[in-house]
């Protein structure tokens, strides 16, 4: 069961272990990128959809969602963002470092996590590891981070920072300790974060089957 904060909730009202971090600081940690991530997304799909369309290339999903992948990293990129450290994926995958923390960005399928396939790499990302600590003091934390982008009716994107759990190998499903909505700076300035759960009108694309592993949507 995916572990989510109703719509307006704190974290208050959640009994997270102490290694687990609350959406308010996980959403702290993604604040060096956050004012960035909603203009480049939009940006990109616009682009994509704009050359699929101009070159009459009937794209499938796949092919549309790497196109839109790469415009939006190598925007992110081109900023040169203080901190923020890029990692190269095939298929133009997008995950970036803010000092320890790990943020990988995935299309949402169906108001879920997306499923790692046959990739163990995924499998590994979504199961997260904890650092041990060597001065007593400080407790093992979480630094796997989801943004995970979901398509909206008039194809508009809504971000939503995921803190995954674990991969229930034998169901197949990747479980999440909370979901927290990344307000568009564009049409909000200054308003609490509301958590929860994803919107329920995601417009799914269909992706194929991929036979490598170790790729990001």
């Amino acid at each position: 069961m995916v572990v989510l904060l109703p719509i307006g909730g704190s974290s208050k009202q959640m009994k997270l272990p102490p290694w687990v971090p609350t959406p308010e600081e996980g959403l702290r940690l993604l604040s060096p990128v956050t004012p960035h991530l909603q203009p480049a997304l939009d940006n990109a799909l616009f682009k994509a959809a704009t050359y699929n369309e101009s070159e009459s290339l009937n794209c499938d999903g796949t092919t549309l969602l790497t196109l839109l992948r790469a415009h939006a990293k190598s925007h992110l990129v081109r900023l040169n963002l203080a901190g923020v450290e890029f990692k190269d994926w095939a298929l133009s995958g997008i995950e970036f470092r803010v000092n320890d923390a790990i943020f990988r960005c995935w299309k949402g399928t169906e108001h879920e996590l997306p499923r790692p396939g046959e990739s163990e790499g995924r499998k590994r990302f979504l199961n997260q590891q904890y650092h041990l600590p060597f001065d007593g003091d400080n407790l093992p934390r979480i630094r796997n981070f989801v943004v995970l982008y979901v398509f909206e009716p008039g194809n508009q994107l809504a971000l939503w920072l995921v803190c995954p759990k674990r991969y229930i190998e034998e169901e197949k499903i990747p479980e999440a300790w909370w979901w927290a909505k990344i307000e568009d700076p564009t049409l909000t300035m200054n308003i609490p974060t509301n958590v929860g759960a994803p919107p329920q009108d995601d417009l799914s694309i269909q992706r194929k089957k991929r036979t490598k592993n170790d790729t990001q949507d």
